[in-house]
């Protein structure tokens, strides 16, 4: 059986250095986002909470703003129209005139006042989809411990068993 040739032999080992080097660094790569997950996410967990808090606090300004504009149109139409103004009494007041026949309306039709009493209930808006990843990597130690143990193995494989010895031999014995 022939042996192979050394042209073979070096294009084979040239081969699997630049292998071992890619999936070296790749493993580095990970472990530096493993090490900066469990040392950001405490941060990153915060600041997402502000943000959901100021969203939440913005949509209910906004929602307060509009019941603000329209109440302020119906006291600019109680304060013009006595018309309108007569029809918000009778309504609050259940008075209804000599010979006038009520129509039932369905509610959002009305003219209630109570029901044009300010919602400070606001739909929240949805939490980033990477919120529950953080919470878990926040609150329990033992992720927390094992991404760290995870990252310090990564290191250790990318440098221990992928770059074997190599012999150089110099001189042509």
């Amino acid at each position: 059986m022939r042996s192979p040739s050394p042209q073979f032999a070096a294009q084979a080992e040239s081969q699997a250095g630049w292998i071992s080097s890619v999936v070296g660094w790749l493993c580095l790569f990970l472990a530096a986002g493993f090490y900066g997950a469990v040392h950001l996410s405490p941060r990153l967990l915060t600041m997402v909470k502000l943000q959901h808090e100021y969203d939440t606090n913005h949509l209910r300004l906004v929602s307060l703003e509009n019941q603000l504009q329209t109440l302020g149109q119906m006291a600019q139409a109680l304060e013009d129209d006595p018309d309108f103004a007569a029809a918000m009494a009778r309504v609050e007041f259940s008075a209804d005139r000599p010979g006038e026949q009520r129509i039932a309306l369905e509610p959002h039709l009305t003219q209630e006042p109570h029901a044009l009493a300010p919602q400070l209930d606001v739909i929240e808006p949805p939490w980033p989809w990477y919120t529950s990843f953080l919470r878990v990597v926040v609150e329990y130690r033992n992720v927390n411990s094992g991404l760290l143990l995870v990252a310090a193995g990564l290191v250790l494989f990318s440098f221990i068993p992928l770059h074997g010895t190599s012999v150089i031999v110099i001189g042509g014995r």
